[in-house]
Parts: C-alpha cells; structure tokens; sequence
C-alpha cells in the first residue's frame, strides 16, 4: 500500500494509471484530496489461485465476437475474485489511515488505461461515498474484480491486449463536498484542435457529468492565451 505522495506512486507498474497520475499531480504542485493506493502486488495476490489463473488463460482463448461465452466467463473470475477476504495486515492498514465517519471514493486503477491507443474509460469500476472499513474493503474487492467487466474484457479481446498482461491497483481517497465539478480536454473533442482546451462543467458531483445525468456547460478555450472562444 502506498501513500498517493510517495514517489513510488508514480510508477504505473504498481499504482495503474490514474494511480500514477494522481500522484504525478501532487508532485507538481497541484491541489488532489489525499487518499491512499493498495498496488497491483495485492491484485497479484487475490489472483494467486489455481482456478483463477486457469480461467484467464481460458479467457485468452476466447475472441470478441463471442461475447456470451467472454462475458460469462469473466463473471465467474469476478466472483472468485469477490469471494475473497483482504488479509488481517491490510485491513489493519487500511483501518490506520481512514476516518471510520468519513465518506471515501473507491477507485479502480489499471496498468492499461489512459494509454495513446486505449483509454479504457468506463471500463472499470468506481464507487463514490463509501463509509467504514468493511464497506471499503469490500468497495476495494470488487474495484480488483471489475478488471473483469464484460464491458473491460471485451474492450481488452477487441484491441488484442492479453487479459494476462493486465493489473489493477485501487485508489481510495476522501470524498469531497464539490460546488462544481467537470471535465478538462486539453484538446477539443469533436474537431481534434490541439489548440482548444474544452470544459464540460456543472453543479456539485463530476459524478453527474462523466455519467451523463445532468446536462453540463461546455467552454472552449485558447490553451495559449486561456481566452474564451465560446460558451
């Protein structure tokens, strides 16, 4: 388990993408609510099974176009994954650092997203307000098992990456009471213009926004002079 200010938080090998990267943004002064990872090394772990290493390498085998018998497959690498317990050290670990009133965002992390040729977004699971230590470590199992959605394994067959060369760490962090949140694309979306940064904004959660429940504000802007161009 690692601290998101560690230095070692940055490699992706140990804290997956979104793990790295929310510690590359502490380290270069930006503001991120503290939180903590449990690293791939534990994902290692609850896979270290004979039943669940011999349903992956069934997974291998198995194309895209047959999504009944991938997607039934990795439900059942799901619940093995879920049927297990985190061990006495971590759980006393974990119950060190939270506040047991505290509200907690539970966040899946993979070695294989956020790539150039993969995003994965949506892919794998989140959970926002989680509160206590049995609900966290619960949270925390199935963030690990969510490396095994239908939606990720069939994203994963599609793009021809080996579901064996994959790891999940999961970022816990405290939740925050948002006035607004949103979306930052450092290029605009819809025309590819590099010059454009585009903002999808609204009131409260960012939940809502990446979710698509509320209808958010969009705002274009000038990356090189931080000008306005349209909202």
């Amino acid at each position: 388990m690692l601290n998101l200010a560690d230095i070692e938080a940055g490699e992706i090998s140990r804290t997956g993408g979104k793990g790295a990267n929310l510690a590359r943004l502490i380290h270069a002064g930006f503001p991120v609510p503290e939180g903590f990872c449990l690293t791939t090394a534990l994902y290692r772990e609850l896979i270290d099974d004979t039943g669940i290493t011999r349903l992956i390498d069934e997974l291998e085998d198995i194309s895209a176009a047959e999504s009944e018998k991938l997607h039934n497959l990795a439900g059942r690498i799901r619940e093995h994954i879920q049927s297990k317990d985190l061990s006495v050290d971590v759980q006393k670990a974990i119950e060190s650092i939270i506040d047991a009133r505290a509200s907690y965002s539970v966040r899946s992390s993979a070695t294989a997203e956020d790539l150039p040729t993969a995003s994965f977004a949506g892919q794998h699971d989140t959970l926002l307000d989680i509160i206590g230590l049995h609900a966290i470590t619960r949270a925390i199992l199935q963030c690990m098992a969510s490396l095994y959605t239908d939606r990720a394994v069939s994203y994963r067959a599609a793009n021809n990456i080996l579901h064996r060369d994959v790891s999940m760490a999961v970022v816990v962090q405290q939740m925050i009471e948002a006035d607004t949140s949103g979306v930052l694309f450092t290029a605009d979306p819809v025309t590819g213009r590099r010059t454009t940064a585009s903002i999808d904004a609204a009131f409260g959660s960012g939940e809502a926004v990446v979710s698509g429940t509320v209808t958010a504000e969009n705002i274009l802007l000038d990356r090189r002079t931080g000008k306005i161009l349209e909202i």
